[in-house]
């Protein structure tokens, strides 16, 4: 990443749509679908620790969708799970290009 932040991933904190668990094979394929499936989009973004909860309700009301914190930003680069630990994994899924060649 151009910023030399890490995106710290926890899987337990990642929504997965109940249709996505009732199509894969077991959990962890309905993960994968949820990190790195092409066909939906959620914005995400990073705010100081402690400056979204004020402001939770009010963007549900506005507009129609829960807000889920699914991780930190911390040292390093790339994007990785990380258990309760503190301890970092390769994420192991690569998202879907668009606009590669051939896709």
């Amino acid at each position: 990443m151009a910023s030399g932040a890490a995106v710290l991933l926890s899987a337990e904190m990642i929504p997965v749509h109940p249709a996505a668990r009732r199509s894969a094979a077991d959990a962890a394929e309905a993960l994968r679908l949820a990190v790195g499936g092409g066909e939906d989009y959620e914005l995400c973004f990073t705010a100081p620790q402690g400056r979204v909860l004020a402001h939770v309700l009010d963007f549900e009301r506005e507009f129609g969708v829960p807000l889920a914190c699914v991780g930190r930003v911390g040292g390093g680069e790339g994007v990785w799970w990380v258990d309760a630990e503190g301890h970092r994994s390769p994420l192991g899924v690569e998202a879907f290009q668009h606009f590669a060649e051939g896709a």
